[in-house]
């Protein structure tokens, strides 16, 4: 790709190692993790002025660029497109599946983009390739740069961080309870100080705490007495059924009329199965005040492990 300072002078060109199909391809080199790989196609491309943080360089390579170890990235123009619709798939078919990640890199230079872009996205369905739409060369710079920045980075920074203090563990159980946030937690063990004393507080005693009315103090209440219960459904059963009433439909279109005697006397009372229907619910615990002394005392034990733990480090210290 030739380029200009802006995305209007953006010309491709096809890149060398596509011109002479006698060279084999060759993947990311070894020092790909230090520095962006560009094509020598893409020599002029604005992008190239918005990588920041990274360091890039010319070499031989069947993509337009590589980020990193195994990430191999196509560049494509709307606008060179719209002139040349051929030139994607050509592209395409010459990568391949040389990288485990592959992009495309769509620059959106032109207007009424939806359809061109409805377009590639199944050409790179189909290829197994990730299509990442660009506005501006500064975006499409920042992404390359982002790419080989992130490559081989743990995935530490998409995962939740949850705490295991005492109070976090609390406020993770309570905040389940529909309209109850951690302020709401804060105020409950600012008052009454363990989760044992939260369960056991009757509904005046929560009340009393700021902003907890009485739809929220129900709420409460209901999540801490109700039963811990299962519902099942016996699909034998209903398989079952479903299948004596198929039999029934059969004999009565091959017989008409003349089977409804029969049918009548199957399923009279004597011929039938006293069949008792399923309990919906199981109770998984005795009773309330099992359920209750469960969930405290397991609170109970890790306010207790966190409070060895604190003192265990000021020991140290």
């Amino acid at each position: 790709m030739n380029g200009g300072n802006n995305t209007r002078d953006i010309q491709q060109k096809q890149p060398q190692n596509q011109q002479n199909k006698t060279q084999s391809p060759r993947r990311a080199l070894p020092n790909s993790k230090n520095a962006v790989l560009v094509n020598s196609c893409q020599r002029g491309n604005p992008i190239l002025k918005e990588v920041r943080n990274v360091s890039w360089e010319y070499t031989d390579i069947v993509p337009d660029y590589v980020a990193g170890s195994s990430t191999g990235i196509l560049f494509l123009s709307l606008r060179y497109h719209r002139l040349h619709p051929e030139y994607i798939h050509t592209r395409v078919e010459r990568l391949g599946a040389m990288y485990q990640l592959r992009i495309l890199l769509l620059m959106c230079d032109v207007t009424d983009s939806e359809a061109s872009i409805k377009e590639i996205t199944k050409t790179c369905l189909i290829n197994n390739i990730t299509v990442v739409i660009a506005w501006s060369p500064q975006q499409a710079g920042h992404y390359l740069s982002l790419y080989l920045q992130l490559d081989n980075k743990p995935p530490d920074s998409l995962r939740e961080k949850s705490s295991t203090d005492y109070h976090s563990m609390v406020a993770n159980a309570l905040t389940t309870v529909k309209g109850i946030n951690k302020t709401d937690v804060y105020q409950l063990l600012t008052r009454f100080g363990s989760i044992k004393n939260i369960v056991k507080a009757s509904p005046d005693e929560i009340s009393k705490c700021p902003g907890f009315g009485d739809i929220k103090v129900r709420r409460m209440q209901e999540a801490f007495i109700s039963l811990f219960k299962i519902g099942f459904k016996n699909s034998n059963d209903s398989s079952t059924a479903s299948n004596d009433q198929s039999q029934r439909d059969k004999k009565t279109g091959l017989l008409g009329t003349e089977s409804n005697d029969l049918l009548l006397r199957e399923n009279s009372p004597s011929h039938q199965v006293n069949v008792q229907p399923p309990e919906e619910e199981i109770d998984l615990l005795d009773s309330d005040e099992d359920a209750l002394n469960e969930v405290v005392a397991n609170f109970d034990s890790l306010r207790e492990q966190n409070d060895n733990s604190q003192k265990g480090k000021e020991q140290q210290n």
